[in-house]
């Protein structure tokens, strides 16, 4: 699965009901043994709960000529199934955001976990 922008969030941002600077976001560790993105997917209750492995919020983050930006996200000594994904929630609105395919399992084996997104070329989203 390619990392994607779930269509119900394009559609929040568009329509202007979700405030990306302002909003609560979290990123969420995902494991695809227990999830599969579907674009059909549009809130928290729909990602399994057997499949969210660590959440953080969010922070930094910023809104750019149509890139969506924010600093870089440590999951601190990250425990749990092996990982593929992470998905990007706005939790004030209760709106799943982005999903981002790591490409292969990461182990979570008590370590940080860190993504690094903050600045070009590593931006979170172009909402274009």
């Amino acid at each position: 699965m390619a990392s994607a922008i779930y269509p119900a969030f394009a559609t929040a941002a568009y329509t202007k009901k979700i405030d990306w600077v302002n909003d609560s976001v979290s990123g969420y560790l995902m494991d695809t043994a227990d999830y599969t993105y579907s674009a059909a997917h549009t809130v928290l209750a729909d990602l399994t709960v057997a499949g969210r492995e660590e959440v953080v919020a969010l922070t930094g983050k910023s809104v750019t000529a149509g890139v969506l930006d924010g600093g870089n996200s440590t999951w601190p000594t990250a425990t749990g199934d092996g990982i593929e994904a992470i998905v990007v929630v706005d939790t004030t609105y209760d709106c799943l955001g982005l999903y981002y395919d790591l490409g292969a399992t990461t182990l979570l084996n008590g370590g940080d976990i860190v993504a690094t997104w903050a600045g070009a070329p590593n931006y979170m989203a172009k909402m274009y």
